[in-house]
C-alpha cells in the first residue's frame, strides 16, 4: 500500500519542481518525428538515404539535425526535397558550416558529429510563410513535405551512419538551438 502514496508524492514533488521556474524539457506531441537514421556501406555512386516528412505546424518550434558521418574519409551530405522547389542544401565539415551558437546549443540538445570531416546542417521552418492561414489549413497535407537525407564519403567507399533527428525543445531558451538556416529558403 506505500507504493502508490510514494509515486505520487514523487510525482506530485516533480510537476511542482518543474512550474517553479525550473528548465524542463517540452514533451513532443504524437506524431512528431523524433529520430530517423540509417547505416551501411556508401560511396557518391551509392550513397545512403534516408527520407521523413515535415509537418510545418509541429515542426515550428523545433529544429532538425542532419547528420552524415563516415568510419573514414570526409562525409559528404545532400538534401533534396520531394515535390517542393526548396533549394537543394548541401554540407561537408560541420566544423566550419554550422555555426558557433547553434554547434554549442547542439551539442546540450543532441550531440555534435565525431570527427570534424563528418557533416551536418540544422534546419527551421519558417514561420513567416505559415502564419495567417485559416484554422486548420495547416494540417492539409499540401502545407507537409517530404525531404531525403543522401550521405557518403566524398572519395572511396566507406561505413557511412546517416540520421535525422528533432531537437528537444526546452523551457529554457539558451538550450534551444537558434533558427539560422530554413527547409524553404
Amino acid at each position: 500500500m506505500k507504493y502508490p502514496f510514494i509515486l505520487s508524492i514523487v510525482l506530485l514533488s516533480q510537476a511542482a519542481s518543474a512550474t517553479t521556474g525550473a528548465c524542463v524539457m517540452r514533451p513532443f506531441p504524437d506524431s512528431q518525428l523524433l529520430n530517423v537514421s540509417s547505416a551501411g556501406w556508401a560511396s557518391k555512386e551509392e550513397p545512403l538515404v534516408a527520407c521523413t516528412i515535415v509537418n510545418p505546424e509541429i515542426s515550428n518550434d523545433s529544429g532538425i539535425a542532419f547528420f552524415s558521418e563516415t568510419s573514414t574519409g570526409d562525409a559528404y551530405l545532400a538534401l533534396r526535397y520531394v515535390d517542393k522547389p526548396f533549394p537543394i542544401r548541401v554540407a561537408d565539415n560541420w566544423t566550419t558550416e554550422v555555426p558557433e551558437s547553434q554547434r554549442t546549443t547542439l551539442a546540450g540538445a543532441l550531440r555534435n558529429p565525431l570527427k570534424e570531416t563528418d557533416a551536418a546542417i540544422v534546419l527551421h521552418v519558417d514561420k513567416s510563410l505559415y502564419q495567417g492561414l485559416p484554422e486548420g489549413a495547416k494540417n492539409l497535407a499540401t502545407y507537409r513535405y517530404g525531404v531525403c537525407a543522401y550521405g557518403y564519403p566524398k572519395e572511396g567507399r566507406a561505413w557511412t551512419t546517416l540520421s535525422i533527428s528533432t531537437l528537444t525543445q526546452s523551457a529554457c531558451p539558451w538550450q534551444n538551438v537558434p533558427p539560422v538556416n530554413y527547409f524553404e529558403r
